[in-house]
């Protein structure tokens, strides 16, 4: 009578294949996910700048203010969602608002897509 035991599992190869498989999906996975989360900050960012505009424009009409002048942060917080100044931050950014006639904006102390540390963002 002859044995016929068969071998079951998986070669070294195989196992090391299969690693380096799972590895390459993982670096893509991660890197995908860090670019994604970087642009999600930034679009906060510049929402906030928006809102911060808005507030703004809306303090000069209601205050009979024209280009130029320049509305304290706690004047254009009842303006603002939540009636807060600074928003909320994302990633420990500074915004200043700037006068009337010029953007908000927002300096950022973190590398975020195409800005580097300590650079200023501004509304595109």
């Amino acid at each position: 009578m002859k044995s016929t035991k068969r071998r079951s599992g998986l070669t070294l190869i195989e196992v090391l294949l299969a690693i380096a498989i799972f590895g390459g999906l993982a670096v893509i996975t991660v890197s995908n996910f860090v670019k994604a989360r970087e642009q999600a900050q930034l679009n906060t960012i510049v929402t906030n700048l928006r809102v911060i505009d808005g507030a703004k424009d809306l303090w000069a009409l209601s205050n009979k203010k024209s280009v130029g002048a320049m509305p304290a942060p706690k004047d254009i917080a009842p303006y603002m969602h939540r009636h807060v100044f600074p928003p909320t931050s994302v990633v420990g950014e500074t915004y200043h608002v700037n006068p009337i006639g010029v953007p908000p904006t927002a300096v950022t102390p973190k590398k975020l897509r195409k800005y580097k540390a300590g650079s200023r963002v501004e509304i595109p």
